[in-house]
C-alpha cells in the first residue's frame, strides 16, 4: 500500500494493519500481524500523522533488526516488481530489506529464484520458507520484548503517582 498525499502535499502514513489482526480477535498485547502494541492498533485512527511516523519508524527498525542477518536484496527493483505482480506491495515505503517480509506472506514462496533476494550464507542450507518463517518470529519477538520495555518503564513512571 503507498502513502497518499494529503491536500499539504505531506504523505500520509499508511496502516501497518495486514488483515492478521490477534490483538483485537486474541487480546494479545502485540499484533502478531502488524507488530503494533494493542493501543496502536485501537487508538491508530485518531493517531496524528507525526505519532504514526514514530510507530512505523519503530516497526520499520524491528523489521530490519530481523531481517539483516538473514537476507540480502540484490536487485531493489526486481523485489518490487515481484511484490507488485503478487499484489504484496504493502512496505514498499520502508527500506527494500522490510520488502522481504512481504515475501512472508506470499505462502507459494518456496524459492527466491526471481525476487531480488539472496539467503545470507548462514542461512543457505535452510529451506526458504523456514528462514521467512524466522524472520516473521523474530519480528514478533523484537516487537513483544520492546512492548515488554515499554510496559515496565510506564509502570516505572506511574508507581509513584499512585502510591
Amino acid at each position: 500500500m503507498a502513502a497518499h498525499s494529503s491536500l499539504s502535499g505531506e504523505l500520509k502514513v499508511p496502516t501497518p494493519c495486514i488483515g492478521v489482526c490477534s490483538s483485537t480477535t486474541l487480546g494479545d498485547p502485540v499484533c502478531r500481524g502488524c507488530k503494533r502494541f494493542a493501543d496502536e492498533v485501537q487508538l491508530w485512527a485518531g493517531y496524528s500523522d507525526l505519532d504514526k511516523r514514530s510507530v512505523e519508524r519503530r516497526l520499520q527498525a524491528l523489521l530490519l533488526r530481523a531481517s539483516r542477518d538473514k537476507f540480502q536484496v540484490t536487485d531493489e527493483q526486481q523485489l518490487r516488481a515481484y511484490l507488485q505482480r503478487r499484489g504484496l506491495g504493502r512496505s514498499l515505503h520502508r527500506s527494500p530489506l522490510c520488502w522481504v517480509h512481504e515475501l512472508w506472506r506470499d505462502a507459494g514462496v518456496e524459492s527466491l529464484d526471481g525476487t531480488g533476494v539472496e539467503l545470507l550464507p548462514l542461512w543457505r542450507s535452510y529451506p526458504v520458507r523456514s528462514v521467512l518463517d524466522a524472520l516473521h518470529m523474530d519480528f514478533l519477538r523484537l516487537s513483544q520484548a520492546y512492548a515488554q520495555r515499554r510496559m515496565r518503564r510506564c509502570s516505572a513512571v506511574l508507581r509513584p503517582i499512585i502510591e
